[in-house]
């Protein structure tokens, strides 16, 4: 298995490029999603989710922190660490234990989190390419 993953893709390639990425790192259960404001994190989570089963709207969690969505590969948790301000807001916030909880983690804005990644973890670089696409590199780091 190739440790490394890039895609360059349109809105309409992004169940398929999700579909891949689940492909690519099968046992990955942390997704860290990184990139600037409107490159694509959560449209990216939500078409990996659905990969995984979810059929329920997906909403991007940046006020409520976490959002859970139940899926035949049990709990889904998508996280926005956007708001936080340092590690004691994310300790308090409960993030460490659903990082620690072995299930499927999508974190956008994950920078906070980073010390509490106990096991590899799949990190996603999402850029603009222009106005229709986005270039996607995804990185297994131990």
């Amino acid at each position: 298995m190739s440790a490394i993953f890039t895609q360059t893709y349109g809105q309409s390639e992004l169940p398929e490029v999700a579909r891949q990425l689940l492909r690519h790192f099968p046992e990955a259960r942390i997704f860290l999603l990184t990139g600037d404001l409107g490159t694509g994190k959560t449209s990216l989570v939500q078409a990996l989710v659905r990969q995984l089963g979810y059929t329920g709207e997906a909403a991007s969690p940046t006020f409520s922190l976490v959002n859970e969505y139940s899926s035949p590969q049990g709990t889904l948790i998508h996280m926005d660490l956007y708001r936080l301000p340092d590690e004691e807001a994310l300790l308090q916030a409960g993030i460490a234990e659903y990082l620690e909880s072995g299930q499927y983690c999508f974190v956008e804005w994950p920078r906070l989190a980073l010390p509490w990644v106990q096991e590899k973890s799949v990190h996603i670089s999402l850029q603009h390419r222009d106005m229709d696409s986005r270039f996607l590199q995804a990185e297994v780091y131990i």
